[in-house]
């Protein structure tokens, strides 16, 4: 029998600056190498997997400074949420600072899994998918406050707590700290026990302490409220309503979705389904050119192509088109999405008469996994 023992070796610490880890961003705000300003960030560098894992969180780190940095820039303030004082353990959110003088518009941001405080995507930092302004949620954001919205930025895909930094993290982050037997033993594995901040269990959790907290008592009764949410963030935010969309009926307004983990389907609430189906939009993985309808059955809402196949940069690539959604939403809000098949009520040929009607409509749109659009969906 053979046994592998850990080696009493240090980990290789990287330094949290751009400069010194041999990158930059250029004069379009785009990641590249000091040494080859045309060539963008590479993960692999190293033979060791684990080493590029740490080397990559370094480069994350300095990421979440800017984008802490800039949004600061824009009048952007941190909100600890916690069940008990700021003491205890607590999640960290955003939100602008005339949150409860603003009585017009109110815009709440979501990011999926895995996605750090202000940032969308670490993706879509290299010209190709975006740049920092528009992975970072600088872009959105900036855009926002510009057309009178106030601003609240969830943290829903940094929710592993860890005593050490006394605040929570993401899966990568976390993967990427420094081992147990590098350390004697001193840091824990993942614990539910320790590492979850009560009432943030996960995206619902987290979406349900920010309505209930943060909204109910510092978004003004009047105010309408416009959601963009990602993958799981999107997921959990569908969840809560579908128990509580009385409760915010008045004030939503509209949504827009990137990849949204719901399925319309399994929904109990008659009335967030026609919320859905008139107010709601998704932009999902598909190759068809951008904002060409899906008639995609899953969401219960009008469904377009994000002509992109990487799922964390679709709100990067598409947050402008949003905005404009929501101008149209606000201003038109009885047709301010084309007509969609809700639900698969029966099967056989109601559903493809349905769904021919869509794909014939003169709008450009394709069937979701009928083989119409190539290489859509997971």
């Amino acid at each position: 029998m053979f046994v592998r023992r850990h080696r009493d070796v240090a980990e290789q610490e990287f330094p949290q600056d751009l400069k010194e880890l041999g990158l930059f961003f250029n004069d379009k705000d785009e990641l590249r190498q000091i040494e080859r300003p045309n060539e963008k960030f590479e993960y692999k560098v190293f033979k060791s997997q684990r080493l590029n894992e740490r080397r990559r969180e370094a480069v994350v780190a300095c990421f979440r400074k800017l984008a802490h940095e800039r949004l600061s820039a824009l009048g952007l303030r941190t909100l600890k949420l916690s069940q008990g004082t700021e003491t205890h353990t607590h999640v960290t959110i955003l939100h602008s600072s005339d949150l409860p003088r603003n009585t017009d518009k109110c815009l709440i941001l979501i990011p999926d899994d895995n996605s750090d405080l202000g940032l969308w995507s670490i993706r879509a930092v290299d010209g190709e998918n975006g740049n920092f302004y528009t992975g970072s949620m600088e872009a959105i954001v900036s855009r926002a406050i510009s057309e009178g919205y106030s601003v609240i930025i969830a943290n829903s895909g940094a929710l592993i707590y860890s005593p050490e930094l006394n605040t929570t993290v993401t899966s990568s982050t976390w993967a990427a700290r420094e081992k147990p037997w590098k350390l004697g033993g001193k840091i824990r594995q993942y614990d539910p026990t320790w590492n979850v901040v009560a009432g943030n269990e996960d995206p619902e959790a987290h979406v349900e302490m920010i309505f209930e907290k943060v909204v109910k008592n510092l978004v003004p009764k009047t105010t309408k409220i416009f959601i963009a949410a990602a993958g799981t963030g999107a997921g959990g935010l569908i969840q809560y309503l579908d128990r509580s969309y009385s409760t915010w009926a008045s004030q939503l307004q509209a949504c827009a979705f990137s990849e949204p983990a719901y399925s319309v389907l399994a929904l109990t609430s008659p009335k967030l389904k026609v919320f859905l189906n008139k107010f709601c939009r998704a932009y999902i993985i598909n190759s068809e050119p951008a904002g060409t309808q899906i008639a995609d059955l899953r969401f219960g809402c009008s469904t377009f192509s994000a002509e992109t196949m990487y799922t964390e940069c679709i709100i990067p690539i598409l947050w402008s088109e949003i905005m404009d959604y929501f101008i149209l939403a606000l201003n038109d809000p009885e047709w301010c999405n084309p007509s969609v098949l809700v639900e698969r009520q029966v099967e056989g040929e109601e559903v493809t008469e349905a769904l021919e009607k869509v794909k014939s409509s003169g709008s450009g749109g394709r069937i979701w996994g009928d083989g119409s659009a190539p290489g859509c969906g997971w």
